[in-house]
């Protein structure tokens, strides 16, 4: 009797052993395969991340409205006037695994933005250039108050980060109540945790960086325009011109500052090689660039 017992307690332990074994078994022939699906699920989630070529990684779209979102399509990090879009458009973008900054001047007053009535009061100049324009009032704390504001409604639509302009104000009216006007703007919109491009300024952006060690209150990017496209008629200035902005870069960059560039080649500056050349600068420097053929960026 007692043996059979001992028999059959072996033989329910050896029965309770094969069932865990088929168990393991069953559990690895689930897991496995699953493990496989989501490598490869990651694999290809991060090769399309990576399919945009270089110089698809930015463009600069400020002048189209939402009719012309499809635009923006092969586009990896995109500047819109998020004014234009809605939170779903933005929304939508960054579904596709876009970035998206808006457009922002904080140093000139725009008459076709429905503020303009308000803050006319505050423009200094006409804007020589851009008709509809005037360079603005940037100490003015009822300004500072309105740029913060914009800001909080832009981020509130789902927008990564800002791309600022016309702190070239300052290159016009040199004077301390307009560059600390700029810098209280510019200082608030970057504690609200966000992404902020400095269009252009670079007099503004030089003595900053020369009263401050780097950008870190105020920015982590600056884009310049026409570093090889600014339309001159003397080709040596415009060697000129290109040399200087191209000390200034490099000294941004080393300083940890991402740099872009947006250059125009219209009819009147067409050169064959110029492209290849502004991506072959851009690409070993690891710059974005976009190159457009049209000044209203749309």
């Amino acid at each position: 009797m007692f043996m059979k017992e001992m028999y059959d307690e072996k033989k329910e332990t050896e029965v309770k052993n094969q069932i865990k074994k088929l168990r393991q078994i069953a559990l690895a022939i689930f897991i496995v395969p699953m493990v496989i699906f989501l490598v490869v699920f990651v694999f290809v989630i991060k090769s399309k991340a990576m399919t945009y070529d270089y110089d698809e990684r930015y463009g600069v779209f400020i002048g189209i409205g939402r009719k012309d979102i499809k635009k923006l399509k092969d586009y990896q990090t995109v500047i819109i006037d998020a004014e234009h879009f809605t939170k779903a458009d933005i929304t939508k973008l960054k579904k596709a695994g876009k970035t998206v900054y808006t457009y922002l001047s904080i140093g000139s007053l725009e008459d076709y933005r429905s503020y303009y009535k308000a803050y006319k009061h505050l423009a200094i100049s006409k804007y020589d250039g851009w008709e509809g324009e005037e360079w603005v009032d940037v100490s003015a704390k009822s300004w500072q108050k309105l740029m913060l504001k914009r800001a909080k409604e832009f981020k509130k639509k789902g927008v990564d980060g800002f791309f600022l302009d016309n702190t070239d104000v300052y290159y016009e009216y040199k004077e301390p109540r307009i560059y600390k006007g700029l810098v209280k703007i510019l200082t608030d919109i970057r504690k609200l945790n966000t992404k902020v491009i400095i269009n252009g300024g670079d007099v503004f952006v030089s003595k900053y960086l020369k009263e401050n060690k780097d950008l870190k209150k105020i920015a982590d990017g600056v884009n310049q325009e026409g570093v090889f496209t600014t339309p001159v008629e003397d080709k040596k200035k415009g060697e000129e011109i290109t040399k200087y902005y191209l000390t200034y870069l490099k000294k941004l960059s080393k300083k940890g500052i991402h740099i872009y560039l947006t250059e125009y080649i219209v009819e009147d500056n067409k050169d064959d090689g110029l492209e290849d050349k502004i991506a072959d600068y851009c690409e070993k420097r690891g710059w974005d660039y976009y190159i457009s053929d049209d000044l209203e960026l749309d």
